[in-house]
């Protein structure tokens, strides 16, 4: 007869790790990778979702790029660094610098959020 909300189901630390296509990717890795790249600010967001009639699961990498770069030499350049890295292809989508403090939450927290896992909102509608 308690009138407290309840949790149904803990699912974990989402912004640690994610798997995708059997594949564990950890934000850490990418932040290594991005982190060696002169073009980038460091900053990057990550997005997963279940893409096509198969419903395949992609990641898409957005990383900010010190303006006057070429974005789709980087964007070439990261995609091929990432799936070596990784394993895994992964898109990568090159932004300019401060777009994705919004997603990131940088300006706000000292917790930067990495990862978003649209799959898991997906499956409970």
């Amino acid at each position: 007869g308690s009138r407290a909300r309840r949790l149904s189901k803990i699912l974990g630390r989402a912004d640690l790790m994610v798997k995708v296509r059997g594949v564990n990717v950890f934000p850490e890795a990418i932040a290594a990778v991005i982190s060696t790249e002169p073009r980038s600010t460091g900053e990057f967001f990550c997005t997963v979702e279940r893409v096509g009639p198969d419903g395949r699961d992609e990641m898409e990498v957005s990383v900010e790029v010190h303006t006057g770069h070429d974005a789709d030499a980087f964007r070439a350049d990261m995609e091929q660094r990432l799936k070596d890295v990784l394993g895994i292809k992964v898109g990568v989508r090159a932004t300019e610098p401060g777009a994705l403090a919004a997603l990131t939450g940088t300006t706000s927290t000292s917790k930067p959020r990495r990862i978003l896992d649209q799959r898991t909102t997906e499956a409970r509608t």
